[in-house]
């Protein structure tokens, strides 16, 4: 039988429940290359002066606060399932934001999207690449845009080299992930929408060794490796442009997609 989702609500419950992540931030997505990317998508592609954006899997709000900044953007909005991080979205946006706010707790599979009001923006990040279907993951972001609309998707990259650290470092987190997803041929349906314009569709980034800051594994053999990797063969990596500025499949980190909806 064929797994369609790797993770469930109780998954995220558990996730957005851990103490350490309620607080911290994560550098990779917020204080970096994504972040401008996204914005720069929305500023370039989304000429509206009063946008409405939606974050899909938005929890705990901080990036779609980060968005709300934006001199064009007008409203934002959070959809997630995970009672946990529902929770810490509101109680960030709460005390963080100064725009206009929604927030939906609903599963984007099982829930009447059309009771949903269509946004100019909708994007996710790190959310498509936990469900088997990526045809129809795509389909729910697009129901939830606006004709003329613009769609961003991002997603971490565990091929390659990633693969192979993480299954050192992460297992259990690189289970979460259809890697099927990570490969651009499987992105070629895009093209045969008719309803479709592609933006982009590449790898960025370069290799990113600060993507591997997950440790699962207790054994010495393993903290040690951990140990050397990040502080002897991180700081080499990043001193060789060639591999630091890679964008291939097997070295980089994060693709993006984007496009609008005809």
């Amino acid at each position: 039988m064929i797994q369609l989702s790797k993770t469930n609500k109780e998954y995220w419950d558990n996730y957005w429940g851990d103490s350490i992540r309620k607080v911290s931030v994560n550098p990779i997505i917020e204080e970096g290359l994504i972040l401008k990317e996204l914005e720069r998508l929305i500023k370039t592609y989304s000429k509206s002066k009063n946008l409405s954006v939606l974050e899909i899997g938005g929890a705990p709000g901080r990036i779609c606060e980060l968005i709300s900044r934006l001199n064009n953007v007008k409203t934002i909005n959070i959809i997630d399932y995970s009672s946990e991080g529902i929770r810490q979205s509101k109680s960030f946006l709460k005390d963080n934001c100064s725009s206009n706010y929604s927030i939906y707790e609903l599963d984007l599979f099982k829930s009447n999207l059309k009771l949903l009001p269509p946004v100019d923006v909708v994007y996710s990040l790190g959310f498509v690449e936990h469900f088997y279907n990526l045809n129809l993951t795509i389909e729910k972001h697009m129901d939830l845009t606006k004709k003329g609309g613009l769609i961003i998707i991002g997603l971490p990259v565990y091929l390659g080299f990633n693969k192979w650290i993480s299954k050192i470092f992460s297992p259990v987190n690189l289970k979460t992930h259809f890697l099927s997803t990570m490969e651009m041929s499987n992105w070629e349906f895009l093209k045969r929408m008719k309803n479709v314009k592609i933006i982009r569709k590449n790898y960025i980034g370069g290799f990113n060794p600060d993507v591997h800051w997950r440790l699962e594994k207790n054994s010495i053999m393993v903290k040690l490796m951990y140990k050397i990797f990040h502080n002897l063969i991180k700081p080499f990596i990043k001193s060789i442009n060639i591999i630091k500025d890679s964008n291939s499949k097997y070295l980089c980190y994060y693709m993006l997609v984007a496009f609008k909806k005809l």
